[in-house]
C-alpha cells in the first residue's frame, strides 16, 4: 500500500434486520496529523492507520454495545467501489 490521502473513517454496524433493528453508522474526520500523511514512510503510515482505526473501532464498540463495528477509510471504500466490491 502506498501512502493515501485520508479524510474520513466510516464506521457501521449491521443491526438485526430479521427483527427490524437497523444498523448504526458514523463518520470520523481524520485529525490533522493523520491527514498530513507525507510526514510518514509508507510502512509506518500503514501502521498508524491501523492503530487509529482500531482505537476508534474500540470506542464505537462501547457506544454501540453488543454490535460488531466495521470500519473503512474513505480511500478503502473508493477502491472497493472501483473494484465492484461492497462492505
Amino acid at each position: 500500500m502506498g501512502i493515501k490521502r485520508v479524510q474520513k473513517l466510516y464506521l457501521w454496524t449491521v443491526g438485526d434486520p430479521s427483527v427490524g433493528i437497523a444498523g448504526e453508522s458514523a463518520e470520523v474526520s481524520a485529525p490533522g496529523w493523520l491527514v498530513e500523511s507525507e510526514q510518514y514512510e509508507a510502512e509506518d503510515f500503514k501502521s498508524v492507520l491501523e492503530d487509529f482505526r482500531q482505537k476508534i473501532q474500540e470506542a464505537f464498540e462501547v457506544i454501540w454495545s453488543g454490535e460488531k463495528v466495521f470500519a473503512r477509510y474513505d480511500f478503502e471504500l473508493q477502491e472497493e467501489n472501483a473494484q465492484g466490491l461492497s462492505h
